[in-house]
């Protein structure tokens, strides 16, 4: 089952320790956007966005993945050199780094991931109904998940905690949603819910301790 998430304000950023992930939760309607800070290609895909709400979304989410990345980097946010792998995964430039990091949003809500270990994975989703559950399971869902579902009589809830980890998954093996890995890699995961019902999903490379993850809301 899903942990409940409680996502606490912070007056100070903190700095991860050894082995510690931070995940950080924020409303993209009402966080402040910075445009300066995108670099080129962000700027260009940011004015190609034609809807204003989606716009808004990406320059906010944008802005804040930034002033973190900075943050963690000890650097100016529009300094991080960030650039997206073969299947659109965003990531740093440069070759070595002290902390990975993944996004995803649903709607206004987004969550990033910052990790000191290795490479991560998260996704979130908000409740919906979803038509054809048994064929979207059969294309994209491992062996287990499908199995779990078919054991839950395919009950959309289950379906949603079972997206956001096959999400989290193939984004942590930076992977597209159809792509096989062309070698096995052992992954850990966490489940978690909070609000109305929101879906967390968040995966990393397998290792003999799990991550210490701290929960924070950003504004």
């Amino acid at each position: 089952m899903p942990r409940k998430i409680i996502w606490q304000s912070v007056h100070a950023w903190p700095s991860p320790g050894a082995g510690e992930c931070h995940l950080w939760q924020l409303d993209l309607a009402s966080f402040p956007t910075q445009p300066a800070l995108l670099d080129a290609a962000e700027q260009v895909r940011w004015r190609r966005i034609r809807q204003p709400q989606a716009a808004r979304r990406f320059c906010a989410a944008r802005t804040a993945l930034r002033q973190l990345l900075g943050h963690y980097l000890h650097c100016e946010p529009a300094a991080v050199a960030i650039r997206l792998g073969a299947q659109g995964k965003p990531e740093l430039a440069a070759a070595s780094s002290p902390v990975w990091f993944n996004l995803s949003h649903t709607a206004d809500i987004a969550v990033l991931a910052f990790y000191t270990a290795g490479p991560v994975g998260i996704d979130v989703e908000q409740p919906r109904s979803v038509s054809a559950v048994r064929r979207i399971a059969e294309r994209v869902f491992a062996a287990s998940e499908l199995s779990d579902l078919q054991a839950a009589g395919e009950d959309p809830q289950m379906f949603l905690r079972l997206w956001v980890r096959c999400e989290a998954r193939q984004k942590c093996r930076g992977l597209g949603l159809l792509q096989k890995a062309s070698e096995p890699v052992a992954l850990d995961f966490f489940a978690g819910t909070w609000g109305n019902g929101l879906q967390l999903g968040l995966a990393w490379v397998s290792r003999p301790v799990s991550p210490r993850l701290h929960f924070f809301r950003l504004h």
